[in-house]
């Protein structure tokens, strides 16, 4: 800005309002110059997403809290809008001087830096859309991206705008311009928009350090304004305003927007027209991929990798091709402890956030000192007599004693990864040296240009789970269970009168998953069983009130179905039951009561100290957190086998105990250990 401050009194000066007649001429110019912007993916790219969105669809059903499980729904949703209509943004005409058929489209990286090619409209319908249009660069900092169109494809009117020099200051009004989004039945469609507002700050700190100031002001922008000009009216240029900003951000909820200043524009600008003069000249792009290549080398051999650079050499073809790693490394981000400004950042750009992902795994988990990866060297470019920026390049390096291969492309104004042969060499490396590394190289480097907050995500993946280890699914859950009830004794021959008495259990119980819903239990528990009846002998009633006491271990099949918060499941199985104590009472009319152990009454003495019963039952559990979770449930228990092999006191009868509980646990889901 320091080589402007010569025209800030000029340009401050020419910036003053336009008579009302002429704003309303300028205004119609806008329309010609402010384009929709649609990014077309590859079709790689879009069938990735698809295949990522059902991938983050099933991951949601068994996530293991219900935050997790809506955040991976909305990431689901996300990319399967991605792959299906990727949406729109808004862009801006600027023409080079000196004439010539080539111009401009400026517009945010988030809306077009992913494309293949973009698709740009105009607001008059009768204007043919252009197709095919190529994003020649992308500002690794800023969100800024630049769209190359032929000048005979744009409208008659469209003249293109002029940045402005001019200082700003606060309290100044300027206009918005763009297509923000009206959802309709067939979709989003976009409608133009011109609004005004002044500006609160103008060099609001977005990020640390000098590049990250933007501008704060309250011209109403929504979705779908993204990437399009903030203005202010200037007497005497072409279309009646030049460009001050360009809308990229809004504070969720409030009228706070931000908009890329105007020199970060310029620059990008200028470094897109030179980038299509390299791509124009075989030497010079020759140059660009030596440099490029020895630079991947030097970082690669590091100890301290720049995570910044080897972030900005993977191309966004390479994120297509990896679905399936992308999936499993999204998911052991994702189930680690993210801020609020990366779960926003991982919903508000989800491709970039793929690309930023896939390179801290792929390149930083072995590029550190600790793998003992040793140096790095460059042999050779292949066929570099023959480099153009449509053709596919190779390259071959020696790394960890290997010779591997990597395959460049030219994208966006620079030489990116397309390709590596070492993929497998190095798809083990532990996500958590992965970790590392990234909050080695990115620390204190948050990039301007990227959602806010939005620093590495994959420094999330140290509490990640195990490969392979299904989200949402424990390992084993153990459980601390009690419960309490009635029991029975059931025979033809016990009287009417069966009275039924208390009957408790204490244990522990452990479950072992077959699959998301089935699960195999066991566990060991002291259960009591009972009954409590009448008997009558002659004119003598007799009340009496035994109980056994059981060890016992159920073999259970449990199935559960539910999310995660609320579950409910059955069980039914066996119950293997061995006497451990009993004991009881007699009692008479008279009030005299016995022990049944005691002398002369040995009730006990033909108990079989073995029984097999049969158990169902069912109940609800509520999470408790994302390892915890209290349950209650009812169970009834009967035994098969009689339990006595003599006579009863009186009548004379085997029986079998009946028990039913009411329950209630406290359960630990046990997960796959941290990587």
């Amino acid at each position: 800005m320091k080589a402007h401050i010569g025209l800030a009194a000029v340009a401050l000066a020419a910036a003053v309002a336009v008579a009302p007649g002429e704003a309303r001429a300028n205004a119609s110019l806008l329309k010609s110059n402010v384009v929709i912007v649609k990014p077309q993916y590859h079709e790689k790219t879009r069938v990735a997403f698809r295949d990522l969105s059902v991938a983050l669809g099933e991951l949601a059903r068994q996530a293991k809290t219900r935050e997790l499980q809506q955040l991976l729904l909305a990431l689901a949703s996300q990319y399967q809008a991605r792959a299906t209509s990727p949406g729109h943004g808004t862009g801006w005409v600027w023409i080079p001087p000196g004439g010539g058929d080539h111009a401009f489209v400026v517009t945010n990286k988030h809306v077009a830096g992913q494309a293949a090619t973009v698709t740009l409209e105009f607001d008059n319908a009768r204007h043919p859309a252009i197709t095919g249009g190529a994003v020649i660069y992308v500002d690794p900092l800023h969100d800024v991206a630049v769209i190359e169109v032929r000048r005979s494809q744009l409208p008659a009117q469209a003249r293109g705008f002029q940045v402005s020099r001019a200082p700003l200051q606060e309290g100044m009004t300027v206009w918005a311009s763009g297509f923000p989004g009206r959802v309709t039945s067939a979709g989003q469609r976009p409608i133009y928009s011109l609004t005004n507002g002044i500006i609160n700050n103008a060099e609001y700190p977005l990020f640390e350090g000098p590049e990250g100031k933007v501008i704060q002001h309250t011209a109403t922008i929504d979705k779908g304004n993204s990437g399009g000009p903030l203005l202010i009216q200037t007497q005497g240029a072409a279309l009646g305003y030049q460009v001050v900003g360009m809308n990229t951000w809004k504070a969720a909820g409030t009228n706070v927007n931000l908009s890329v200043p105007g020199p970060v524009i310029e620059r990008a600008i200028a470094a897109a027209v030179d980038a299509r003069r390299i791509a124009g000249d075989q030497g010079r792009l020759a140059s660009e991929l030596r440099a490029t290549a020895q630079r991947l080398a030097d970082e690669l051999g590091s100890s301290r990798p720049d995570g910044v650079l080897l972030g900005r050499m993977i191309s966004y073809s390479f994120v297509a091709q990896r679905p399936q790693i992308l999936t499993k490394l999204l998911a052991e981000a994702l189930t680690g402890k993210l801020t609020e400004a990366e779960v926003q950042s991982f919903l508000e750009d989800p491709v970039e956030h793929s690309r930023r992902i896939l390179w801290a795994n792929f390149f930083l988990a072995f590029a550190t000192g600790e793998s003992q990866i040793g140096a790095v060297r460059l042999e050779r470019i292949t066929d570099e007599s023959r480099i153009s920026p449509d053709q596919l390049v190779r390259s071959v390096y020696q790394i960890a004693g290997k010779r591997q291969e990597i395959t460049w492309v030219w994208e966006h104004g620079a030489w990116r990864i397309a390709d590596a042969s070492f993929e497998q060499a190095f798809a083990g490396a532990q996500a958590a040296g992965a970790s590392s590394a990234a909050g080695q190289a990115q620390a204190g480097q948050t990039q301007p240009g990227s959602t806010p907050g939005a620093s590495a995500s994959a420094t999330a993946t140290a509490s990640a789970p195990a490969p392979g280890a299904p989200l949402g699914t424990p390992r084993y859950v153990v459980a601390a269970r009690a419960s309490i009830g009635t029991s029975s004794a059931s025979t033809d021959d016990l009287p009417d009168e069966d009275l039924g008495r208390t009957a408790g259990s204490i244990g522990v119980e452990i479950a072992m998953p077959m699959n998301r819903h089935l699960w195999l239990s066991t566990g060991l528990a002291l259960a009591e069983h009972g009954a409590n009846y009448e008997v009558f002998a002659g004119d003598q009633t007799f009340e009496i009130d035994e109980s056994v006491w059981y060890a016992q271990v159920p073999a259970l099949v449990r199935l559960e179905v539910g999310g995660p918060s609320v579950r409910l499941f059955g069980k039914g199985g066996l119950t293997f039951d061995l006497a451990v104590n009993k004991g009881g009472r007699i009692y008479d009319n008279f009030g005299n009561s016995s022990s049944l152990n005691a002398d002369g009454i040995e009730w006990y003495e033909g108990f079989n100290g073995m029984n097999v019963g049969l158990l169902f039952g069912g109940g609800i559990e509520l999470a408790l957190g994302e390892t915890y979770a209290l349950g209650f449930d009812v169970t009834s228990e009967r035994h098969l086998m009689g339990e006595r092999d003599e006579d009863f006191f009186t009548d004379g009868a085997n029986y079998n105990f009946t028990a039913i509980r009411f329950g209630a646990f406290l359960q630990y889901r046990v997960f796959a250990d941290a990587r």
